[in-house]
């Protein structure tokens, strides 16, 4: 009986320490940046291109207007200047004439912005854990995700930093 209840305490604490550690199933900072490719009118891009190159990877939807002003300042803070960061930014609005209209109107850089592909959103949304929009994530040179959600200032920080 009694090593009976050693043996039951004993699974017990195995089990619940099993549940208790959890890998992280995306990306989180520290964590490698999963694979994505998207692409445009301009071409294809992926984030395993990008090594050796910061990046800000960026989820927007139009019905979420602090995405859409994040956006903008991520596309006119980093993708017209010479700082080596790169920008993906993908739209996830289910309407691509809207998305066009926007990229007008608001004056982004074209070659940074993506449409979503219907077939694979869900999955990339996933493994970014980015229900909706409005989730940035900055990506280091070696591939690992560095920040969740950093604004324009802290980008710089981190940036700068690296640079001196």
């Amino acid at each position: 009986m009694k090593s009976w209840i050693v043996l039951t305490a004993a699974a017990s604490i195995m089990f619940l320490s099993s549940a208790a550690h959890t890998e992280p199933t995306a990306a989180t900072p520290g964590s490698e940046a999963p694979a994505l490719e998207v692409s445009n009118g301009q071409g294809a891009v992926s984030i395993a291109s990008m090594r050796g190159h910061y990046v800000i990877l960026n989820f927007w939807n139009s019905a979420d207007p602090q995405s859409r002003i994040d956006n903008a300042l991520y596309d006119r803070s980093f993708a017209r200047s010479s700082s080596g960061v790169k920008c993906i930014s993908i739209c996830t609005d289910d309407d691509r004439y809207l998305f066009e209209q926007i990229i007008r109107v608001d004056g982004l850089q074209e070659a940074s912005q993506y449409f979503h592909d219907d077939s694979r959103l869900g999955s990339l949304m996933a493994d970014y854990s980015a229900v909706g929009a409005g989730k940035t994530f900055l990506i280091g040179p070696d591939g690992h995700v560095i920040a969740l959600d950093p604004d324009v200032k802290t980008i710089e920080t981190i940036v700068g930093g690296d640079a001196a």
